[in-house]
C-alpha cells in the first residue's frame, strides 16, 4: 500500500479505504 489516497480528490475512495482498514483491524483482534 504505497499510494496514499487524497481525501479531497476522491472522498468516496478514501472512505472505502478507512472502512477496509477498520475491518482488517477487527479481524486481527479476533
Amino acid at each position: 500500500m504505497s499510494d496514499v489516497i487524497d481525501p479531497k480528490k476522491n472522498p468516496e475512495q478514501a472512505a472505502q479505504q478507512l472502512v477496509i482498514e477498520m475491518i482488517r483491524a477487527k479481524k486481527q483482534n479476533y
